[in-house]
């Protein structure tokens, strides 16, 4: 995989509309991180398990929904292999983002995030656990 051969910290991107995936995947790759997209809950499932440094999360998706998604991957994660959960919703509802966090996300930020805000957040989560 690219990701491993150029060493640089692996984010998952789970979103299922195709262009706001194409923008934040180019956004992150020109910040420097390698990117790998799912658009299902289910391809996020299966890929979640290949060892990303941060998932970025739409809650949205068209078969599993995002906080769904997050609930399993906390059960599967062992011996506090961890990793960084950001939910992502165009529904800033108070009761959506605290059924994010209760799911196990870590934030939750609403769409559409502009470039600035997903630099923000890539530099507080790289302080904390990219770069480990």
């Amino acid at each position: 995989m690219n990701a491993i051969k150029n060493n640089k910290p692996r984010i998952l991107l789970v979103e299922d509309e195709l262009v706001v995936q194409k923008i934040h995947r180019e956004l992150l790759e020109k910040i420097g991180y390698a990117v790998d997209t799912a658009s299902t809950g289910a391809e996020a499932l299966e890929k979640s398990s290949r060892g990303y440094n941060l998932i970025f999360m739409d809650l949205g998706l068209p078969d599993i929904g995002g906080v769904q998604v997050a609930k399993i991957i906390r059960a599967h994660e062992k011996n506090g292999n961890r990793v960084p959960i950001i939910g992502l919703t165009a529904f800033p509802i108070e009761e959506v983002q605290s059924a994010c966090i209760n799911a196990g996300m870590d934030c939750v930020y609403n769409k559409p995030i502009s470039p600035e805000k997903l630099a923000e957040i890539i530099t507080e989560y790289d302080k904390s656990s990219l770069m480990n």
